[in-house]
């Protein structure tokens, strides 16, 4: 078997950076971390590994030294790339972009450096068909959140050697994954063409975990694998979408015949809400963490709540740094529409407003993921540090049009309900007159871009909490914008309880709660299971 020192992730978005956080875990790797342009890796694994720090799932100094073993670039042409033993591609789902990137590759990388593509979708055979050493090139098919679901595909092509996938496939064993071979090349692969049920029977969510109880993973209509060709909106409904649930539940009532709780995180969390409220009786207990309840397509409460979160200085500082990205516009839009054309992302809108897009959403999306406010370069940094820090926290990927998480938007649009921006603050630097009916315009399939928000939705589930008490668990974050559209206004319920994390965001679970607030929780679950 090939030894493999030296791994290159080719693409340092979010899922580049978890593919290198699990290698670095081998101390016998050294991990080199490679994109077009500037990105903070360290930063960004430090962000998503934050609730691993907390469960102690993993130490500071053990974070510490997987951080020591990457290093990043943006020239192809360095020693990193060079000395590569292996490398994994992560860059943008499209084939053209691919194809460019192996190209690339394949002229400074040596003779037997062994080539991996991390796909859902894309054939293998397709991607490297254009390539000299075909033989040492394979699919690494990694589950998102890649550094916490342990199965990896690893996808034979037409021309894939027995020896490479093996490679590979031990590889992935010295770092703690389980990976399967799929030794045909065909669409899907394995997992995608199996029921999500089973693929992620070894997945555990948090109250799985903590109640070491059985789990039903039920994947949204019109979402991955459940969507339909064509597509035909009038059937994505929050209805449809409980009644879903409510088939499963009745599937599985004989062979489960104890308690059910429901749950799920942020969609997922609304749709436990409207599930309890379309079938008050089907599970015994609800567990929706930082579901919003909003009351309209821009609902407008989120952009005062992020006139108000945290501390002032907090918040000039975010905002310092979306005018410092808009002033130096004329430098860094040439730059912007650079990226987006390499990406190979395309947009329903001038690229410049994008641009401006990008700046609004920069201030929910920080506090959204808890980015440490410490991390916003200053002012005076470079315009590769500016840069840079945009992308990773407000990418333009979010706005293509055709998004894969169009379906999201379509609900949002029409009953689920979204948020706005505040533009006033940089008015004078906007190329856009106003923000409003943004989704419709830049995300929507283009059939649905007139489509009216429906408020039935909202008011039948405000009503319900309102006029019941089932027993419901509701845990938010209290710097996340989303909890602005939260349901903390309910009071004087029996069991109904609302927990807010001090100082969190979208990432607040009964596990980041202080002590006494968790222990109430699972008391309280306890409890109730026990009836």
């Amino acid at each position: 078997m090939k030894e493999i020192k030296n791994i290159l992730i080719c693409g340092a978005g979010m899922m580049g950076k978890n593919i290198g956080y699990v290698f670095a875990s081998n101390p016998s790797f050294q991990v080199g971390m490679y994109d077009l342009y500037p990105t903070d890796v360290e930063a960004g694994i430090r962000t998503n590994t934050r609730q691993l720090l907390d469960k102690g799932v993993i130490t500071g100094q053990e974070l510490g030294d997987r951080l020591s073993r990457i290093s990043f670039t943006n020239d192809i042409d360095s020693d990193l790339v060079k000395n590569a033993d292996l490398v994994i591609e992560a860059v943008f789902e499209d084939m053209k972009i691919k194809r460019e990137t192996f190209a690339k590759l394949e002229a400074r990388c040596r003779p037997d450096t062994i080539f991996c593509t991390n796909s859902s979708v894309m054939s293998p055979s397709e991607i490297s068909a254009e390539l000299q050493h075909r033989e040492r090139f394979v699919g690494t098919h990694f589950w998102n959140p890649g550094h916490l679901i342990p199965l990896v595909e690893v996808v034979k092509s037409d021309a894939s050697s027995d020896e490479v996938a093996q490679t590979v496939m031990e590889v992935l064993r010295s770092v703690g994954k389980k990976p399967v071979l799929c030794k045909k090349d065909v669409p899907g692969f394995i997992a995608n063409r199996m029921q999500h049920a089973l693929w992620r029977a070894k997945y555990r969510e948090e109250l799985s975990e903590l109640l070491d109880a059985n789990m039903i993973f039920v994947e949204y209509r019109y979402f991955l694998e459940s969507t339909p060709e064509p597509k035909d909106w009038q059937y994505l409904t929050a209805e449809n979408s409980a009644d879903d649930l409510h088939a499963v539940r009745n599937a599985f009532k004989s062979i489960y015949p104890g308690k059910w709780i429901a749950t799920g995180i942020s969609k997922g969390g609304q749709t436990t809400l409207l599930y309890r409220t379309f079938y008050p009786d089907d599970v015994d207990i609800s567990v929706p963490y930082v579901a919003p309840l909003c009351y309209g397509v821009e609902d407008g409460r989120h952009e005062p709540f992020l006139r108000k979160v945290s501390t002032p200085e907090d918040r000039k500082r975010i905002e310092d740094f979306q005018l410092e990205v808009l002033k130096r516009k004329a430098a860094l839009l040439p730059r912007f529409e650079k990226y987006c054309n390499e990406k190979g992302l395309k947009f329903r809108a001038p690229v410049e407003e994008i641009y401006d897009y990008c700046v609004l959403e920069y201030s929910f999306a920080l506090w959204q993921w808890g980015t440490p406010v410490s991390s916003i370069p200053a002012t005076t940094a470079s315009d590769d540090e500016i840069f840079a820090h945009l992308l990773d926290i407000s990418n333009p990927d979010y706005f293509i049009a055709d998004s894969p998480t169009a379906s999201f938007f379509v609900q949002a649009a029409r009953e689920l309900g979204y948020y706005g921006y505040d533009t006033k603050p940089f008015k004078k630097y906007l190329s856009i007159q106003s923000s409003k009916d943004y989704l419709h315009r830049l995300m929507l399939p283009e059939e649905l871009k007139d489509m009216p928000f429906d408020k039935t939705l909202s008011k039948k589930i405000t009503k319900f909490l309102k006029e019941n008490d089932p027993k419901m668990i509701f845990i938010y974050g209290q710097n996340d914008p989303w909890t602005a559209a939260g349901v903390t206004w309910l009071k004087g319920k029996k069991n109904i309880h609302v927990f807010v994390e001090p100082g969190g965001s979208h990432r607040a679970r009964i596990g980041t709660l202080p002590e006494e607030e968790k222990k109430q929780v699972m008391e309280l679950i306890n409890e109730w299971l026990k009836q």
